[in-house]
Formats: C-alpha cells, structure tokens, sequence
C-alpha cells in the first residue's frame, strides 16, 4: 500500500510538471524514474500494474516480477542514479494498431555491487501519459570485491615468478 501512494504522488506530481510544459523526453524521464523507483523497492504487483498496457498483455504479473528479479539478481541493493540520454527512437512504431513515440532512457545507475545502464523504453499511451514498454539493464561492472587472503597469496606468487 505504501508504494501505491508513493506512486499516486509520484503520478500526481508527474501530471503538474507536465503542465510546465515539459518535452515529451523530459515527461518520459520523469515517468521512467518513478517507475524505476518501485523496481528498486521491490514493489513488482505496482511496477507491473504501471507498466504499459501492450507490455501487461505480453506476460503474467508473475513473469514480469520473475523477469526483474533476474535483471536485478547480484547487484545488491540500489544506491543511486542519474539520467545519462532519453531520445526517442527512430522510425515508426505502431503498437495496439496505432502509431506510438517511444523514448529510450538512459541512466547510470550504481548498485552495491555493481554499476551499469538501466534502460526503460517508454510509450505514450495517452496524450501525455508514458508508461514504460521495455527494461533492461546494460554494461554492468564486474562484481566488486574486496581482495581476501587466496588473492593476496596469487599476488605474492606473481611477484616472486617477476623476480
């Protein structure tokens, strides 16, 4: 329940900075990190019921929750994120029978193990209204970790084969 009112808040004041006459990769955003925000918390039933109608229709709330947890699986918890691009692609895109913008959207996110790109490919659905279409995460580090005593002995061997 708490993540649906802090997606209703998040709508709310995605709904009046859109009134500010916001471009429509600026409105995409703003609607793909809120909607990032319940992935993060975990909050799959509420990412699932925000995410666009033709991305419902091709899987299961189940799938779509199995599906993000995988994408999510060995990262650690989520640390921060800041918007890299959001260009909207190219090419026309007819979804449900009607011609549609699609957004790709960039940020660099950092994990507690790791660091990479989340996507979200966002669709206007409505005159005003993205919601995401598409996720993936892309160009993740290595895990980080720290050196434990077997990587200080490989090391020790390394510089005594040098000598």
């Amino acid at each position: 329940m708490k993540h649906t009112i802090a997606f209703i808040a998040a709508v709310a004041c995605a709904a009046s900075i859109a009134s500010a006459q916001l471009t429509p990769a600026e409105k995409a955003s703003a609607a793909a990190e809120a909607w990032l925000k319940l992935v993060d918390d975990g909050a799959y039933p509420e990412a699932y019921s925000t995410a666009s109608e033709t991305w419902r229709d091709r899987q299961t709330e189940d799938n779509f929750g199995r599906l993000l947890k995988a994408l999510r699986s060995g990262k650690g918890d989520f640390k921060s994120r800041a918007l890299k691009s959001a260009e909207k692609m190219k090419g026309e895109h007819v979804i449900g029978g009607k011609k549609r913008d699609i957004i790709a959207v960039r940020f660099a996110t950092e994990w507690s193990e790791r660091t990479g790109t989340d996507l979200v490919n966002m669709v206007e659905e409505n005159p005003g209204e993205w919601r995401a279409f598409g996720y993936s995460i892309q160009g993740t580090s290595e895990p980080r970790t720290t050196p434990g005593p077997a990587d200080k002995d490989k090391k020790a061997k390394k510089e005594k084969k040098k000598d």
